[in-house]
């Protein structure tokens, strides 16, 4: 019991002492960053908040490629991500979750199809005389429709942007799509700032999938204390709703 009393007085001590936290956030994934001659969204807006209620002082900028190993050699304290997007995820700490992220398909205004989940759309399309052809983004996982793709229940067709996936969907009988799986976050972000997109195109009435926004720490002793120390200030947004509120500046 005593060896347990020192080790938090311990961690106590350390998490009193300010520190400055260094990290980055992807260069271009509306509406949590947004390019531009300066990067707003949602984590900019994040980090000042952060640094309003925390006596800790996080630096972050946008980054392109080798974030992980940037991570993983030090050079970044923090990255953001989603444990159930990343592979080996048990390799990092993670803060408790920012918001949750929820993907949803997206058809055209006029498609007469109708899904209830899933598994009604998983069904549906076995049942079709070819698979149902989604929308989808390069190198992203999608844990509900893996299987369903992989044995050709689904189909599927990469974008590396969600702003192409909207530009095929619109065009659906020249380019085959049926409908797209995106960000909820995002689509509600692109149709809000893009008037000529909307009224093109509605959500179906379920979730694709939910996973939580967080921060990623590497797994090393000042990456558990950083994670602990995050966790604490995310509380605090959470509790006075600064987060919903942030949120709400560039989403439905």
């Amino acid at each position: 019991m005593f060896r347990f009393s020192v080790f938090f007085i311990f961690l106590f001590s350390l998490c009193s002492e300010a520190r400055d936290i260094k990290g980055g956030y992807p260069d271009h994934f509306p509406p949590f960053s947004i390019a531009g001659e300066q990067v707003t969204g949602i984590i900019p807006d994040l980090l000042k908040a952060t640094n309003q209620y925390s006596e800790h002082a996080y630096y972050a900028g946008p980054y392109a490629r080798k974030a992980l190993r940037m991570l993983s050699e030090g050079q970044l304290d923090f990255l953001f991500d989603s444990q159930r997007w990343t592979k080996n995820a048990e390799q990092y700490y993670w803060s408790t979750p920012i918001t949750l992220i929820n993907d949803v398909l997206i058809l055209p205004i006029d498609a007469t199809a109708q899904f209830a989940s899933v598994d009604d759309l998983i069904h549906t399309s076995r049942l079709s005389a070819k698979p149902m052809r989604l929308g989808t983004r390069y190198e992203y996982t999608y844990p509900t429709l893996d299987d369903a793709f992989a044995k050709g229940e689904l189909a599927k067709r990469n974008f590396y942007s969600d702003f192409a996936m909207l530009r095929a969907l619109m065009k659906s009988e020249q380019t085959g799509i049926d409908a797209i799986v995106m960000s909820e976050f995002v689509y509600d972000f692109l149709i809000l700032n893009n008037p000529h997109l909307q009224h093109r195109f509605k959500k179906a009435g379920f979730i694709i999938d939910q996973a939580p926004y967080q921060f990623a720490f590497p797994k090393t002793n000042d990456g558990k204390l950083n994670m602990l120390i995050t966790n604490q200030a995310l509380a605090r947004l959470h509790a006075t709703g600064k987060i919903e509120e942030i949120i709400k500046r560039y989403a439905n």
